[in-house]
């Protein structure tokens, strides 16, 4: 389960990222580059209060390449401390839960991103399976 956890997590992600980068310079206006700062924050806020994994904050930016490395490198911060107490099963359940809250709260912003694009001609990805495929 704690796979099928992480994996769709990062799944998710990886559309997100996908989305944004889809989204053309010229419609990076102050909207788009809060909701997608706030994916990425989300992460940080939780990792450095919660998880104290002594990382920081991240600077806030509305520049989309900047918003790029903020999404992958959050993306990497999940899967680092994952990797790092994946044999610790006491440490294991208040972080799966965090993964399970920030994956549909994504989700949740990336679809007010593409409300707000709405009619704007941005290709819109969504997940290729909306279930993990359970083996």
């Amino acid at each position: 389960m704690t796979a099928i956890i992480i994996g769709n997590f990062t799944e998710t992600r990886n559309v997100t990222i996908k989305f944004a980068k889809a989204i053309p310079e010229n419609l990076y206006d102050s909207y788009v580059a809060s909701e997608i700062y706030h994916i990425s924050q989300g992460v940080a806020v939780w990792m450095d209060g919660a998880m104290q994994d002594g990382k920081g904050l991240y600077v806030e930016t509305s520049e989309k390449k900047e918003l790029m490395k903020l999404l992958r490198a959050s993306q990497v911060r999940i899967l680092d401390y994952w990797e790092a107490i994946a044999d610790a099963p006491v440490s294991e359940r208040g972080f799966l839960d965090y993964v399970l809250y920030i994956t549909s709260h994504e989700v949740h912003h990336r679809a007010r991103l593409a409300k707000h694009l709405e009619g704007q001609e941005v290709d819109v990805p969504f997940m290729p399976r909306c279930y993990p495929k359970l083996t």
